[in-house]
């Protein structure tokens, strides 16, 4: 391997066995398959190429479905939700994908006092990714002592942002 270069380097993208659009790279550097497609089109015949995914699970069998209007009528206090919840098969309020609950997920919902989730896993995971701060570094200077420091918070940003120490000093 250290003849070859290939000694210390990251796997090649072949060996894996998920697609692109399957893995956590694709949350921070999204591509879409036609984007992944021409990427490996132009690499060098050496390369090895990346994955997709083109897997789709099946629909959820249920007793019951509930469409999006349905869920407008269902109860927000989730201790007026039955167990049959559980049975059922909830349609997504904004990709129309139908999703299930789990038992243990139901008794989390009770023991927080949450509403039944209107929204597919998938799309909640994507709104969670959407609240997170970019991945990229601005120049700021520190509220309390003036400090230069850098920060995922824009400039823009209304946040207070302390250096580390008046963070420690100010917490502890």
């Amino acid at each position: 391997m250290q003849k070859t270069g290939e000694w210390g380097e990251f796997f090649p993208p072949a060996l894996s066995p998920f697609g692109y659009n399957e893995t956590v790279a694709n949350e921070y550097f999204p591509l879409t398959k036609e984007e992944v497609m021409e990427r490996n089109a132009k690499m060098d015949s050496s390369v090895q190429k990346f994955n997709w995914s083109d897997y789709e699970p099946p629909a959820p069998t249920a007793q019951k479905i509930i469409t999006p209007e349905m869920m407008k009528n269902l109860p927000s206090d989730i201790s007026k939700i039955p167990d049959d919840v559980l049975s059922w098969a909830l349609t997504c309020e904004i990709s129309g994908k139908l999703f299930t609950l789990q038992k243990s997920e139901l008794e989390f919902y009770r023991k927080m006092n949450l509403p039944i989730p209107h929204r597919h896993p998938d799309i909640r995971h994507a709104d969670r990714m959407k609240l997170r701060n970019p991945r990229k570094l601005w120049n700021r200077i520190c509220s309390q002592c003036g400090t230069p420091i850098q920060t995922t918070y824009s400039p823009e940003r209304p946040e207070k942002i302390l250096c580390e120490n008046c963070y420690v000093n100010t917490v502890v």
